[in-house]
């Protein structure tokens, strides 16, 4: 505790320089993209409701209101969301993407980490994948990269850390416009963390930057995308004991003992695209709109696992069956994948659109110097068919038919308005999944480990959602079921289970207004029909808070707490040598993982200050936050942050 309240007063002095240095920035906007992807029912999350955080861009004096600030991404380019205001009190879950409280997830205790998600999700790949999910809360994609329509240059800066500057959190959009059609973007983020205990220091680089070219009849689009993930951790194997806790060797964490002392995991995934859409008729009102799309992509991703010593009775304990050779334990994996697509899009009369084409994909593996080459090929399609003006279907689908064939994943759903008052979405979903490279062979040392011979898992998703704006809630209920799902067992190899597995999820999430006062609800409930995989039955995080105007209304101040809440459960263990979470034995003890925090915005600054796990205050001394077994969360921390918008 000494050294967190240490941490905690050089911070403060961090803390006046930066408010200072901001202040006298009088050409600054901050502001946060509220619309991130919609989920999978369709209908924006938190940020959406009303009353979260209404301010929008016009209304800044900075900010004239021609501003024209747009962005897509290339999964789908004709779908344009707006860049809203900042939502004052989401900085935490932007700082660790893993605390975001509409998709929770449980990582080994530091930003950047291995995490895995808290609802049970399965896997729909339709074509080769690795298998190595663990980053993938943190990591890009091409298919999100974001480019903008805006008529300005734009600047989009946030920084956050918690006492000093070896555990941060950093992160940049920018975006300018040039003369013959080009507009250059890029999008970066660094989460850099040291950790409180030994060997826990994480760190992910994501890099992607973009140009656009457009012809000037607007008939040809050229995008070309470079995107690059780093992820880098150093595997503790978490602490060998939990019994020093509350005593006085223990208020130094770096003493605790932890499984592994030299162990490191990199993941690197880089991938280039060139993407050309090319229009075959001008727009008409009785005709259909056609244009052809082509991409070209090659990415070069590679997973590494290395410790150089096991010849310890943890390591024995820890590796179990991976354990091959006492000099140490080494992987290293790599997929090289050349990919090619051709589409053919059509907008027609009364708002009928449509897309099919066809996706090739050559990937070269590398496993203990054995090398293959899958050929995967995928019929993929997206329609959209409005029936009335409240009543939109829609249907998108990959059909594998190459090496993948038997792999698919078919989805549609309607949106039904009702009126002013509410959206109602209703969809089915069948999947029959491909085996993921790690759950059909692995190697350690040059020696295999197990080699399976897995059928596909077939499933089924049956889905729906109630948006109603005016009462600030959404309520979504989704039925799983799946047929022969692969899992991991206890001894983390995985297996295949010989029936169907269940899962029923219930989300809710409900902001409550009281003049100045708000309470902010998101509430996750699940049910599954074994008691195979390790997650909680139900988990909710709530915030209470008072926004307000302050001083003539020259400061809007936000001021409250956040609380996350998880029943006792089984939790998962995690694996290093494979990078997989599976099936534990230890429970985890309910801990109300509650932090602090205040928000403010004096004209165009914005800044937040917060205190994590203020719980520790009221708490025993042994009493310590887990999500993942023998890996603790933070203690007691104080965390700042300041995010702006440059435009010009």
């Amino acid at each position: 505790m000494i050294n967190h309240i240490l941490h905690i007063h050089q911070s403060f002095r961090l803390v006046i320089c930066i408010t200072l240095l901001c202040t006298l920035s009088t050409s600054v906007v901050a502001q946060r993209d509220i619309l991130s992807s919609d989920d999978e029912l369709g209908i924006r999350r938190k940020d959406d409701l009303n009353g979260f955080d209404s301010l929008q861009i016009g209304k800044d004096p900075n900010v004239v209101d021609s501003t024209i600030f747009k962005y897509f991404t290339l999964q789908d380019i004709s779908n344009l969301r707006e860049f809203g205001d900042t939502t004052l009190d989401q900085n935490l879950s932007y700082s660790d993407p893993a605390r975001d409280p509409s998709k929770p997830s449980a990582n080994l205790g530091t930003v950047a980490s291995a995490s895995h998600p808290l609802l049970y999700t399965p896997s729909q790949v339709t074509g080769f994948h690795s298998g190595f999910h663990e980053y993938d809360t943190y990591n890009f994609t091409i298919d999100g990269f974001k480019y903008y329509k805006t008529n300005r240059a734009i600047s989009d800066l946030y920084f956050s850390t918690i006492g000093n500057l070896q555990n941060l959190s950093l992160k940049t959009d920018f975006t300018r416009n040039f003369e013959d059609g080009i507009q250059l973007s890029i999008n970066y983020q660094r989460f850099s963390n040291l950790g409180f205990y030994s060997d826990q220091r994480a760190r992910t680089t994501n890099f992607g930057t973009g140009l656009w070219f457009q012809s000037p009849t607007d008939k040809y689009n050229l995008f070309f995308t470079f995107v690059s993930n780093v992820n880098t951790e150093e595997q503790n194997g978490g602490i060998t004991t939990d019994t020093l806790f509350g005593t006085e060797f223990a208020e130094f964490r770096t003493a605790i003992p932890t499984n592994l002392t030299d162990a490191n995991t990199r993941y690197q995934q880089r991938g280039i695209r060139f993407s050309n859409y090319y229009k075959l008729a001008s727009p008409d009102s009785t005709n259909w709109n056609l244009q052809l799309q082509y991409d070209l992509e090659y990415d070069w991703n590679y997973w590494n696992y290395d410790d150089v010593l096991t010849n310890s009775s943890t390591d024995t304990l820890l590796y179990q069956k991976y354990l091959t050779d006492t000099r140490g334990a080494r992987t290293y994996i790599t997929d090289n994948n050349l990919s090619q697509a051709a589409y053919l899009h059509g907008i027609g009369p009364n708002g009928y659109q449509g897309k099919l084409g066809l996706q090739y994909d050559r990937h070269k593996i590398s496993q203990a110097n054995r090398d293959s080459t899958i050929n995967d090929l995928s019929l993929k399609y997206n329609v959209s068919i409005p029936f009335v003006k409240s009543l939109q279907l829609y249907s998108k689908g990959s059909i594998g038919l190459g090496a993948n064939a038997g792999s698919f994943d078919l989805d549609g759903y309607v949106n039904l308005k009702i009126e002013d008052w509410a959206t109602l979405k209703g969809g089915a979903n069948l999947f029959r999944r491909s085996i993921e490279l790690i759950e059909d062979e692995f190697w350690i040392n040059d020696v295999k480990i197990f080699d399976n011979d897995f059928s596909k898992p077939f499933g089924s998703k049956f889905y729906g959602a109630l948006n109603i704006p005016k009462l600030n809630t959404i309520i979504s209920l989704k039925q799983t079921l799946e047929n022969n799902p692969i899992l991991w067992g206890f001894n983390a190899l995985p297996y295949q289970l010989d029936e169907i597995l269940s899962t029923t999820q219930l989300n809710a999430q409900i902001h409550l207004i009281w003049g100045g006062w708000h309470i902010d609800n998101y509430l996750q409930y699940q049910i599954l029909s074994e008691d195979l995989i390790d997650l909680p039955n139900y988990m909710s995080t709530h915030k209470f808070y008072w926004d307000g105007d302050l001083f003539h209304k020259n400061m809007n101040l936000r001021i409250g707490v956040q609380t996350r809440l998880v029943p006792e459960y089984t939790a998962q263990r995690f694996i290093p040598v494979i990078g997989r979470f599976h099936e534990g034995v230890n429970p985890l003890q309910f801990y109300p993982d509650t932090d602090f925090f205040i928000s403010f915005k004096v004209q165009s600054f914005r800044m937040f200050l917060q205190v994590q796990n203020i719980t520790e205050f009221w708490s025993s001394d042994k009493e310590i936050n887990y999500q993942v077994e023998n890996h603790p969360q933070y203690d007691f921390t104080f965390r700042y942050g300041v995010r702006w918008v440059l435009f010009d």
